[in-house]
């Protein structure tokens, strides 16, 4: 089974299409862009080994079904996706969203940008923020 080292999941297929273009050429790779939380959980559970568990879940907040933020808080439930960093990644800016988030254990809350630039921005960051080393040489090229 191949493994993904960063999952995207939003709803929006715009937005998660966009997203994975961007990650793929600043170099990072492979990545698996899926349209739902219940697919995450899917997916994981049928990964064997602790070492090709992503190192990344980049989710949108508000999508159909589980919430971004429902999957954030069922991951760190489980001791073994306790460890994979998860980015929420939303165009809420709201406050309370923000904190309710950082508070279950996201690593960072990202809102969308409305620009290209504002794009390979988040890119850079996911690479340098949330991702081993050798990523981050490659993003913002």
């Amino acid at each position: 089974m191949l493994s993904f080292r960063v999952l995207i999941i939003d709803d929006d297929a715009d937005d998660r299409e966009l997203l994975r273009e961007v990650l793929q050429r600043d170099g990072i790779e492979p990545i698996l862009a899926l349209e739902s939380a219940n697919e995450v959980i899917t997916y994981l559970q049928n990964i064997e080994r602790d070492e090709d568990l992503p190192h990344l879940i980049v989710t949108d907040l508000n999508m159909q079904g589980m919430t971004g933020l429902e999957l954030l808080q069922s991951l760190k439930t489980i001791d073994r996706y306790r460890h994979i960093a998860v980015v929420i990644y939303s165009t809420s800016s709201y406050s309370k969203d923000v904190q309710r988030c950082l508070l279950a254990g996201a690593k960072e809350y990202i809102t969308k940008p409305s620009n290209y630039a504002g794009l390979r921005n988040v890119s850079a960051t996911l690479a340098q923020n949330h991702l081993p080393s050798f990523y981050s040489t490659f993003a913002g090229r």
